[in-house]
């Protein structure tokens, strides 16, 4: 059985897009495909640069961090985080 997938929407550089479009061309995918992969491909690094340690735990216990604790967690007790 096939994944749900959502939809979403990405602006690249013409020159990305086009580097896309003719791979998407010679191989005869679509570009989708490729932008999956690349994401997929990539997601785990930027998780771990981006994410601190303490947020990547609650997610990977299966629990959303909340605004407090991605504060504390970034040393902004005290700050207006939204999540929205």
């Amino acid at each position: 059985m096939a994944k749900t997938k959502n939809p979403t929407s990405i602006r690249l550089p013409v020159d990305t897009d086009e580097r896309l479009e003719r791979l998407a061309v010679v191989t005869g995918r679509k570009k989708t495909f490729y932008i999956e992969q690349a994401v997929e491909a990539t997601l785990a690094k930027l998780e771990e640069i981006y994410l601190p340690a303490a947020i990547l735990e609650h997610e990977q216990a299966g629990r959303r961090a909340t605004a407090e604790e991605i504060g504390a967690s970034l040393n902004l007790v005290g700050a207006q985080l939204s999540l929205a």
